[in-house]
């Protein structure tokens, strides 16, 4: 595996910290968790925590580690990242089994845990949120047990200190956990206080100067069994033990770096099909590529299938962008028609991104069925923003690039007439959507205005994929025997990029 994800600080320093000691009950129970203070001590085959394929704990701990944006002055503050708001997936956790210190009374500011790591996108969608190299073995082990079994717990408590934009600052503790039984009730998830750990502001700090790849070698990742797996799952050539290969040579598979993934097409509102990776062995084996939608209720699914020669390239589709696409690729003929080869990432409805910085209020871009969409994040103590001189006058727009004037607007609404979502709702914040009808594009951008005037604007998302795509190739291709009437569309020539 090849992931050069979080190589350094790289200007800005990103570090989880414990700013104070608990000074709460329950100290006993603090001095009986361990602190993990290197990496080197991460490693102890006594902790299983991530290790082994399918667990995903390791893979978490290295994104939080890199990605997660904190200040380090006089006090630590959380910048990017508002577990209270969902992000990436987080929930609040109560702590009821006491295997953490108390908090005492749980309040909106006042010290709460919040669980990091639940990949069931069906009970937590927002999961989808996180990069592919963190969720795809989850996606390629469904049978497996431990599919959904690590956990990081982060303690987040404010005081009457604020940052320099006048918000209140957030002092975190981290910790890392296994669960059991995850997802078979999700709330029969058992934590386990005898392999939970605090993981210190040395570890945290020491983690970003690694790559993925570096930090799962050092802290006791079994790589070889996780590539074996895929390698089998493929059908390619592999090692026949640690340290040999296939022929004396090394295998095809070796360390395989599959991926499938739904992109944003060029053309306004519908899905690509990007991949990368695939074996020319499991190829030449004969397979067919599957665009699903795994949301309830849809039942769209578009085939086709591919030959032995382009391991990587995109495909146009006729499915409308939307959360939950998801490709697969998977046998064509022989006794294992139709069996599963390997899963992509479920797309997410945000494209990955989060909201815009601000603790009251914060704006959201998403896409529904290919539509470009708008969600505003109100905290629920600012219980009077329709008001005028608050929000009462505010309003959002859509415009097709971030670079587009103020005054060049594809559409636009008053903040007070978005419609309510409770099912994105969270404890701390209420969610209101806009549902426009301008199609979904690359450089989408929403952008808050305050009054009346263009003059007004107090924040814009980022846009939404500004990414180069990678050339597409064109198939000559037939639909696979048992698609049925599916929405297979037969061959299509495809425009090279620069024609686009």
């Amino acid at each position: 595996m090849q992931h050069n994800t979080g190589k350094g600080c790289q200007g800005r320093v990103r570090v989880l910290c414990l700013l104070l000691p608990l000074l709460l009950s329950g100290s006993a129970l603090t001095s009986s968790i361990r602190t993990l203070d290197t990496v080197e001590e991460l490693a102890d085959i006594s902790i299983e925590f991530g290790k082994a394929f399918p667990r995903h704990g390791l893979h978490l701990l290295h994104w939080l580690a890199t990605t997660a944006e904190f200040i380090h002055t006089d006090f630590i503050q959380l910048v990017n990242i508002e577990p209270s708001r969902g992000d990436y997936g987080f929930h609040r956790y109560d702590n009821a089994q006491g295997i953490l210190p108390s908090l005492g009374t749980i309040g909106t500011d006042l010290p709460q845990y919040f669980s990091l790591g639940n990949l069931d996108t069906n009970t937590h969608p927002r999961s989808r949120q996180l990069p592919s190299y963190v969720t795809e073995d989850s996606y390629n082990s469904r049978g497996d047990p431990n599919w959904n079994r690590d956990r990081i717990v982060v303690q987040i408590s404010r005081d009457n200190r604020t940052s320099a934009s006048g918000d209140p600052v957030a002092q975190v503790q981290v910790f890392i956990t296994p669960c059991h039984h995850a997802g078979s009730p999700p709330q029969a998830c058992v934590y386990d206080g005898n392999s939970t750990f605090e993981v210190s502001l040395q570890l945290l700090g020491e983690i970003p100067q690694l790559t993925l790849d570096a930090f799962l070698r050092q802290a006791g990742y079994d790589a070889y069994i996780r590539d074996a797996l895929h390698a089998q799952s493929l059908g390619c050539t592999w090692r026949t033990q640690r340290g040999d290969s296939v022929g004396g040579a090394m295998g095809e598979c070796e360390a395989p770096n599959v991926r499938l993934e739904v992109v944003t097409s060029p053309h306004p509102g519908y899905a690509w099909i990007s991949w990368s990776g695939i074996p020319r062995t499991t190829l030449e084996k004969g397979v067919v590529m599957t665009l699903r939608s795994n949301t309830e209720g849809s039942g769209e699914v578009f085939h086709r299938s591919m030959d032995g020669q382009w391991t990587s390239g995109v495909m146009a589709t006729p499915l409308r962008l939307d959360t939950g696409l998801q490709v697969t690729l998977a046998q064509l003929a022989g006794p294992q028609s139709g069996v599963q080869l390997w899963a992509g990432p479920e797309f997410d409805e945000t494209n990955g991104k989060l909201p815009t910085r601000g603790y009251d209020a914060s704006l959201q871009l998403f896409v529904k069925r290919g539509k470009a969409c708008v969600r505003l994040y109100i905290r629920k103590t600012f219980s009077d923003w329709m008001a005028v001189g608050r929000f009462g006058l505010s309003w959002v727009a859509l415009y097709k690039s971030s670079s587009d004037r103020s005054m060049s607007t594809q559409t636009w609404q008053w903040v007070v007439r978005f419609t309510r979502n409770g099912g994105r709702d969270t404890e701390a914040y209420e969610a209101y959507d806009y549902e426009s009808n301008m199609d979904i594009r690359l450089e989408v951008q929403a952008r808050f205005f305050l009054g009346r005037a263009y003059s007004s604007e107090r924040a814009r998302t980022a846009p939404w994929d500004v990414r180069r795509q990678p050339p597409q190739v064109r198939l000559e291709v037939q639909p696979p025997p048992w698609c049925g009437a599916g929405l297979y569309d037969g061959p299509r020539p495809l425009k090279k990029e620069s024609q686009l």
